[in-house]
């Protein structure tokens, strides 16, 4: 965490290091990523996953497994 200078009495800090969240899963392609976005939070990354997922008529095409990933990612912070 990085904290900013005292503005009007309101301290701002800024995460370094946060937390995203993605699905992978396995069709009769292999493995792929489900989306491009990262969720903030597991459950949104499952709704949206089982949103999409709903979208597919044919159940060919449906994932057959499915996994969370975690990905920790950097904020860069480049103070002026």
């Amino acid at each position: 965490m990085q904290q900013l200078e005292t503005t009007k009495g309101k301290t701002v800090v800024i995460p370094n290091v946060i937390k995203r969240y993605t699905i992978l899963y396995y069709d009769i392609n292999g493995w792929k990523v489900s989306s491009h976005e990262l969720r903030t939070t597991p459950e949104d990354a499952v709704q949206s996953f089982f949103n999409w997922q709903e979208s597919i008529s044919n159940e060919k095409y449906r994932a057959k497994y499915y996994k969370i990933f975690e990905v920790e990612l950097e904020i860069p912070f480049v103070p002026k």
